[in-house]
Parts: structure tokens; C-alpha cells; sequence
């Protein structure tokens, strides 16, 4: 078939692997990705966490309604704290949004910075809705540069998002940006909390594997351990290192942990399940087959925008 934008994607760093040691017993005999040989350095103690730059960061500080430290974008009034949380309800006029400015020279021109924050989405019912999104500006005498854009949050629960950028260069201020991801539908609820802005951490002692490109032929990576004692498996991605699955050996067994698509560099374009819901939903009309009506349910979850198009079951 033709190139499409998937293959443009694939192919992105695969992120270093190592094992964090959690009892002092820890040892691998062997260790195998997809059945073949490889070796995971151990290590025995992580460096101590990064100082967190952002002020207010769990948004648990509140100043007439607004979380501290944090200063709305556009509509104030759709703006709020709630059970300790940024709590953003779009208009469908305006999107809305916070923001909070890091002093300059906090860090070293174009160091690379980890930004981590908790969201989740509350859409409307039977309506489309929107995503959330982070935004990273470097500021200086009043002008703009993008420093990281367009990442959009789409759980509906509670989720972890990870992402990396250069810090801005000398003398120019940093702005991090948490806003609804698109100004057209109404009344989705985009809450952000536990933000966490700081350098990315070392990278030290590390193997990056080598993952099948083939996902019809090796559809997961696993890694398989024997030996003894307790580890976290991490992998070193978005400036952070971050755990993957905790590990235990015992002498006779084997311990087997799938790494997800995330981690390998052949994970899929995340950024066209709107038009793929469309489109999903026109071959259902088109043939009345069933099957294109239950994959459109199945996207549904990561096209926010196309939320209250899908009928429900």
C-alpha cells in the first residue's frame, strides 16, 4: 500500500529500559526481549526527584475562586477550583484556559525540561466535546515562541501525561499553558492537577532495545526474566523515568512483562481518531455492517470532539 501519516510516526526513539532494584536480594540470571538475549542494567537506587518549579502545583491554594498562582485565560468566569483541582468549562465561544510563568534564567538555555500533569474530561452528554491541552511559550519583550503545543488529554478518568521541551534561552520567560483543546463545543469540563515542572532527569545507566517494526508479526514486545528478589522495570521517556511494572523472581520461574506500544517508537498517530470515528460511522451507513458501528465505539473514548455521534449501545 501507500506511505501513510502511521508510517510517518513510527519510528520514534524507543526508550531506554533499565531495573530499579527494590530488595537487596535482586539479581537476573537471564533476560530475553521477544525470546532473545539481552542485557537490562540494574541499578540499585534512583536519584533523588528534581525540585518542582511550578508554584500552586496540586492546586490545593485557592484566591477568590481560583486556584493560586495560576492566572485565567480568556472567560474568568468558566474558570475555577474544585476539590482541588483546575476546573475549565468551555463555552463554545472561547477556549479557556490557566497559566503560570517561570522566572527566567531558572534554567539553562535549552536544557531539556519534563513537564508531568493529572487530567481528566467530563463530556457533554449526547454533545461533542473537546480535549484538554498543554501548551509550553518562551516569552520575551512581548514575543512568542512555541516551545511545546498540541498535546492533547483525553481520558474521561483520571489520567497521567508525561512531555519534554527546551527550556526557553537566556533572559526570556517561561509560560506553561493548561487550557481546553478547541473553542467550538460546549460545556466539557476539563479538570488538570499535580503539575510538575522540573529538568529532565539523568538517563545513567541504560539499554535501548530493539523492537520489530512489524506489528502483524510481533503484535506486543515482552521481556522475560528469571532470577531472584524484587524490581521495577522503568523506562526513560519524556525526560522521566518512569515504571512500567513491578518484577518478581523467584529461582525456577519466569517473569514476563509486555512493554507498551509507548515505549517501543512504533506506537500509532493518536491525532486522527476524529476523522477516524467519521469515517467509521460512513461505511456503517454505507453497507449496514455492524462491525464498522462497534470500532466507531471502540475510538470514541480518544475523539472527544466526535462525542454524541457514536449512538450508544
Amino acid at each position: 500500500g501507500l506511505l501513510s501519516s502511521y508510517d510517518l510516526v513510527r519510528g520514534y526513539p524507543a526508550a531506554p529500559l533499565r531495573l530499579l532494584a527494590t530488595s537487596a536480594d535482586f539479581r537476573w540470571d537471564t533476560a530475553r526481549l521477544n525470546g532473545e538475549f539481552r542485557s537490562i542494567p540494574t541499578v540499585v537506587a534512583a536519584d533523588a526527584p528534581l525540585p518542582n518549579v511550578l508554584r500552586n502545583s496540586d492546586m490545593a491554594l485557592v484566591s477568590n475562586g481560583l486556584p493560586s498562582h495560576w492566572s485565567p485565560l480568556n472567560a474568568r468566569s468558566a474558570i475555577s477550583a474544585s476539590a482541588g483541582a483546575l476546573r475549565l468549562v468551555t463555552d463554545g465561544a472561547a477556549w479557556q484556559g490557566a497559566v503560570q510563568s517561570v522566572a527566567a534564567d531558572t534554567f539553562a538555555p535549552n536544557e531539556p525540561l519534563t513537564l508531568g500533569v493529572r487530567s481528566r474530561l467530563t463530556l457533554p452528554t449526547g454533545a461533542p466535546g473537546t480535549s484538554g491541552k498543554i501548551m509550553a511559550y518562551e516569552r520575551c519583550s512581548g514575543k512568542y515562541r512555541v516551545l511545546h503545543t498540541d498535546t492533547k488529554l483525553r481520558s474521561t478518568d483520571w489520567a497521567s501525561y508525561t512531555l519534554t521541551f527546551p527550556a526557553p534561552r537566556a533572559g526570556c520567560l517561561l509560560e506553561i499553558r493548561l487550557t481546553s483543546g478547541n473553542k467550538g463545543p460546549a460545556n466539557t469540563i476539563v479538570e488538570f492537577d499535580d503539575v510538575v515542572l522540573s529538568r529532565a532527569e539523568r538517563l545513567g545507566d541504560s539499554v535501548v532495545p530493539a523492537y520489530d517494526m512489524r506489528v502483524d508479526r510481533t503484535p506486543v514486545n515482552t521481556v522475560s526474566l528469571t532470577g531472584t528478589g524484587t524490581a521495577t522495570l522503568q523506562a526513560h521517556a519524556d525526560g522521566r523515568w518512569q515504571d512500567v511494572a513491578e518484577v518478581s523472581l523467584t529461582p525456577g520461574s519466569t517473569s514476563r512483562t509486555v512493554i507498551p506500544e509507548r515505549f517501543t517508537g512504533r506506537n500509532l498517530h493518536y491525532g486522527y481518531h476524529e476523522s477516524h470515528v467519521v469515517e467509521l460511522l460512513d461505511l456503517h451507513r454505507l453497507t449496514g455492517d455492524e462491525l464498522f458501528l462497534d470500532f466507531a465505539r471502540r475510538w470514541a473514548p480518544l475523539a472527544s470532539e466526535k462525542n454524541g455521534l457514536v449512538p450508544p449501545r
